[in-house]
């Protein structure tokens, strides 16, 4: 992470300008935009590939964790022994969402987690991130359906154009379908 401008502390220590895996071993992890997932290997093998290369080798509290998020999600698990890259777009996005969950993350960002997602899914999600901040993991979420966000954040910024705008203080907000401004 390298700021433009100040600093960034994760649990009361300065943070900024370490590198990706040393974050990783904090607790933070990222799911980007783009699905990021390893093609050749199974669902199975992505949901575990995370926490193994953070290096925290517990096989059973790994296999749980996986076995948790595939029974959550079924579409996965029928799926759970092909490989990543026979999965639609939408799906891969589960599994790579999936795959940084369930490495027990102590901050979680997400960038358009929802992209490429059913309307169903998203739903679904929705609920899963509200339930994660509930547990206080922090979450700082990029999404495009504004109610989504609203649901789970404690404090909204809407941009456009890349700046911020003011937001609309309705708690029901856009309806889920109205993409925010970019």
């Amino acid at each position: 992470l390298r700021p433009r401008r100040g600093t960034i502390h994760l649990d009361g220590r300065r943070v900024d300008g370490l590198a990706a895996e040393r974050l990783a071993t904090l607790g933070l992890r990222l799911l980007p935009q783009t699905r990021r997932v390893f093609p050749s290997l199974t669902v199975r093998e992505n949901l575990e590939a995370v926490e193994l290369a953070v290096g925290r080798p517990d096989l059973e509290a790994t296999r749980a964790r996986r076995d948790a998020w595939l029974e959550r999600f079924p579409v996965l698990a029928t799926k759970a022994d092909l490989p990543a890259a026979t999965l639609s777009g939408g799906q891969q996005q589960l599994l790579a969402l999936g795959r940084v969950l369930s490495s027990g993350p102590g901050v979680l960002m997400l960038d358009e987690p929802s992209a490429g997602l059913s309307p169903p899914l998203v739903a679904e999600c929705g609920e899963l991130f509200v339930e994660l901040a509930a547990t206080g993991v922090a979450v700082l979420l990029v999404e495009q359906h504004v109610s989504l966000a609203r649901r789970l954040a404690d404090r909204v910024l809407r941009m456009s154009g890349g700046r911020p705008v003011p937001d609309d203080p309705t708690p029901a907000g856009p309806s889920p379908d109205d993409p925010a401004p970019t």
